[in-house]
């Protein structure tokens, strides 16, 4: 390996939890199992969060090397499948993006299928919506407040509990609250939405989640609205909604497609875990 080229990859696990211990090189894991499931009965699966050789060092097939190293790697680990697509809850993008091609060359030259496909969209940071009635949203720093809104979480939403603490710790989080008037004013407040941004990229939003309950009352609306304030101060145009889920929904906010992204699986032979990555 010469000093004119760069080899990085990372490679993380469902039901694992990781940490990169080497910055530009790789992710290392300790095992544990899904929440809830037994020892050995939880299925892993490798996601590879990333794959770069300099430009001047391609075409020469470290990319597929690089790929069948990380495979091996989470072989090794008990892996039986291999995804190229976002690793909720921590990731980069939500899958390999569509515009580029070589990276899709190389994932089907190594032997991924396509399985499906996300989009970002991207809605100006000039939206406005009112909060509806009853209900007042604002950001989640008070520690009563943080209570309630981590509470909707965890009932509804357990698997976004990682990116709502993390928005919360930065300061980047929302809830949509009923409001207390009256002799009940001085209560424990009671959530009814919530929402984070840039928690994985400035001025990309998400997680959001409105209590079912509350859905289709503008709740959703004014929680998008709180977050375009927060893009529109720290001088950006767009907010960038990430890996969308309610296309229509923010679609009649406005919203537009920014970006596609395709997701790649392959499933691993017990094998290549014995096979050397060396090359």
């Amino acid at each position: 390996m010469g000093p004119g080229w760069l080899l990085l990859w990372c490679a993380g696990m469902s039901g694992l939890r990781s940490a990169t211990h080497a910055p530009a090189v790789a992710t290392h894991a300790v095992a544990e199992p899904d929440d809830g499931q037994p020892n050995g009965d939880a299925m892993l699966v490798g996601h590879v969060r990333l794959v770069t050789v300099h430009p001047e060092s391609r075409r020469r097939g470290l990319g597929a090397w690089l790929v069948r190293a990380a495979e091996q790697w989470m072989v090794a680990q008990g892996a039986s499948v291999s995804v190229l697509a976002a690793e909720a809850p921590i990731y980069l993008w939500p899958g390999v993006d569509a515009s580029n091609i070589a990276a899709q060359c190389l994932a089907e030259s190594t032997g991924y299928r396509s399985t499906g496909s996300e989009i970002n969209m991207a809605l100006t940071s000039a939206f406005r919506a009112p909060a509806p009635d009853a209900v007042v949203v604002r950001r989640l720093t008070d520690d009563r407040d943080v209570a309630a809104a981590r509470s909707l979480v965890e009932a509804t939403w357990p698997q976004w509990l990682v990116e709502f603490d993390l928005g919360v710790a930065a300061a980047c989080a929302h809830g949509a609250f009923v409001s207390a008037v009256g002799p009940d004013a001085d209560n424990d407040p009671v959530a009814v939405g919530f929402c984070a941004h840039s928690v994985l990229r400035t001025g990309w939003l998400g997680p959001v989640g409105i209590d079912p309950s509350c859905q289709s009352r503008g709740v959703g609306s004014a929680l998008v609205s709180a977050v375009a304030t927060d893009v529109m101060v720290a001088g950006l145009a767009d907010v960038e909604i990430s890996w969308v889920g309610p296309v229509r929904f923010y679609a009649k906010l406005g919203a537009r497609r920014s970006r596609s992204f395709r997701s790649y699986t392959k499933v691993l032979a017990p094998g290549d875990a014995d096979e050397s990555a060396g090359g």
